[in-house]
Order: structure tokens, then C-alpha cells, then sequence
């Protein structure tokens, strides 16, 4: 090698170097101007919420006239949403800004996962008007940012704060499963009739929890409480349809009431198609569901004597 291409390769290696400095070393390369990914779209405004992934599957969330969300997809439903999931992922989703371009041409969108014919997944708003934007969310850029691209767009930008994992296409994961959820300390009555026969629990004051006509006998405060907290929260594992008051009852295999001090509910659990499920109906609720057998045995299997507190050995 002669001493002329010598010079001229560490010549061209002090200038990539140069390159690499003005470009990379902080403070003086010009910030990209930060743009919001969703334009002027405020999440309380947000009517239509969609996501579909890369094999075409697509969830569809509507909020109805009353404000609450639905899960709308498919040949089920609407049944209701988890508001509480919705809400938040709206939040960040219309907040959504970046300063990061990478590229703005066409040919790299299919690289990124960002076109309009393969993507990671397609995020769709529709606001109260009926107008729509949609972003696509590509491959990772690093472990905390992807690649995005607003459909209208050819500029290629890198976003963080996307939870993709919050945007599932499979319509169980949107549903609302919180068939009933409660402040049990608001609870003031609650009576349970089983197989094992029929109890009815009071809240006195100063008192507590009190049986039913018989005041004489002293409860397991605590063991009230847990049973109070297991009949406040049921959780379903799959909507089976409307409520149809027409169709006869298989059988009733509990009925729990609750009365708080807004209103009262009337629970019904009946034997459902599964080996591993009931069938559980609610007064504050339009629809029938499934419930997992482990969530309903407290009630199946409750007995008033598991409530009373245990005679002391020197009594």
C-alpha cells in the first residue's frame, strides 16, 4: 500500500470521525420538533377505539349513550368493557408525542413494520364526529420505544410509553369482568339460601354483624368480614347472553342478597354447560354469566354455623 493511499484512508477516517461528532456529540445537533401522533384528539372525545394485529384480527370498543364503553366485536354482545383499561390506554394513546424521526422513506415502512399492508398493529380513534386517525405500531427501536407511522403520513417517528401488550385482539381480554363489585362497608344486609338452608347476616351499630333473629348468638367478626368481601367482588369468566326471564331455571342452586344502603341485589347461581362453571345471574345486571366453580363455593357451600364464633374451651 502506498504511502499516498495511507494518507488518503486516515484522511477519510478523520472525517467520519468529524461526522460522528457533529452529529452525535451532545448539544450540537439541531431537535427534531416534537409532534403529537394523534392530532388534536382529546381522549374524552374518543368514541370508537379499534386495534387490529398483524393477522387481520381487530377488537371494537364503542362508547354507547351513556359514556361506558362496550366490547362490540364479533357475533356476540355489545357487552361491557373494563372502562378501567380503556380509560388510561386512551389517555396515553392521545397524549402520545415524539422528536425522533428515523426516516421518511417509503420503501423502509415495510423494514420498520409501519405500512399499510404489514404492521405490528393498527390503532384506530374515531372521535364524536365520525372522523378517524390511525396510527401504526412497528417493530421495538429498544426495549422501551417502537416504530410508529400516522397512516396519512410518510415520516417514521420512535415513541415510548406504548403498553402493547394492553393492545390485545382477543375480545376476552376487553371484557368487563367485574359482575359485581361493591363496597362491602356499605353493605347494611346480607342473606344467603342454599342447600345447607337459609341465614340472613344484619349490620348493628356498635354491634357489627349481627344473625338474624338470633341476637344471643355471637359471630366470628372476622369470618363475616371474608365471607362480606368474597360476596362484593364476583368475577366472571365469560358472558353467556341477555337474561331471559322466558327460559325455565335449571336449578337454583343459591340465591345471595345484598343490601347496601343505595340498593339491593338479588344473586342467583345455577348449574352452567361447563363441569368447571355456574351459571350466575344479578338484579343489576342484564346479562347472564359464567362464573368459575372456585369463586362461587363460598356460596354453594356456606353454612350459618361457619359464621359463629367458637365457644371458649373454659366456658
Amino acid at each position: 500500500m502506498t504511502r499516498k493511499t495511507i494518507f488518503f484512508l486516515l484522511l477519510l477516517l478523520i472525517l467520519q470521525a468529524g461526522l460522528i461528532a457533529f452529529f452525535y456529540w451532545p448539544g450540537t445537533r439541531e431537535t427534531q420538533p416534537v409532534i403529537n401522533l394523534f392530532n388534536e384528539l382529546a381522549a374524552a372525545n374518543v368514541a370508537r377505539f379499534t386495534v387490529t394485529d398483524s393477522d387481520g384480527e381487530t377488537i371494537l370498543l364503542d362508547k354507547d349513550d351513556t359514556g361506558n364503553w362496550q366490547v362490540t366485536s364479533g357475533s356476540i354482545g355489545p357487552y361491557p368493557a373494563a372502562s378501567e383499561k380503556i380509560i388510561p390506554l386512551l389517555d396515553t394513546l392521545t397524549s402520545l408525542q415524539s422528536n425522533r424521526m428515523v426516516t421518511r422513506t417509503t420503501s423502509s415502512h415495510i423494514r420498520l413494520q409501519v405500512a399499510d399492508e404489514l404492521f405490528f398493529k393498527k390503532i384506530t380513534l374515531t372521535n364524536q364526529k365520525g372522523e378517524s386517525q390511525t396510527l401504526f405500531i412497528g417493530s421495538s427501536a429498544d426495549r422501551q420505544a417502537v416504530h410508529v407511522r400516522q397512516e396519512t403520513a410518510k415520516e417514521v417517528y420512535i415513541a415510548r410509553d406504548i403498553s402493547t401488550w394492553q393492545l390485545e385482539t382477543d375480545i376476552a381480554s376487553w371484557w368487563q369482568r367485574n359482575f359485581v363489585q361493591i363496597d362491602d362497608d356499605t353493605i347494611e344486609e346480607i342473606s344467603l339460601t342454599n342447600d345447607h338452608g337459609h341465614f340472613t347476616l344484619t349490620k348493628v351499630e356498635k354491634k357489627g354483624w349481627i344473625l338474624a333473629g338470633h341476637e344471643e348468638i355471637v359471630l366470628d367478626q372476622t369470618a363475616v368480614q371474608d365471607f362480606l368481601q368474597q360476596a362484593s367482588r364476583i368475577t366472571l369468566e365469560r358472558y353467556l347472553g341477555k337474561k331471559d326471564d322466558t327460559l325455565p331455571v335449571k336449578k337454583v342452586q343459591a340465591t345471595l342478597t345484598l343490601t347496601t344502603n343505595t340498593e339491593t341485589l338479588a344473586i342467583k347461581i345455577e348449574p352452567a354447560q361447563g363441569e368447571d362453571d355456574h351459571l350466575v345471574t344479578s338484579t343489576s345486571s342484564p346479562y347472564q354469566v359464567a362464573v368459575n366453580a372456585y369463586t362461587v363455593v363460598p356460596f354453594l357451600e356456606k353454612k350459618k354455623d361457619d359464621l359463629i364464633a367458637p365457644v371458649p374451651e373454659n366456658f
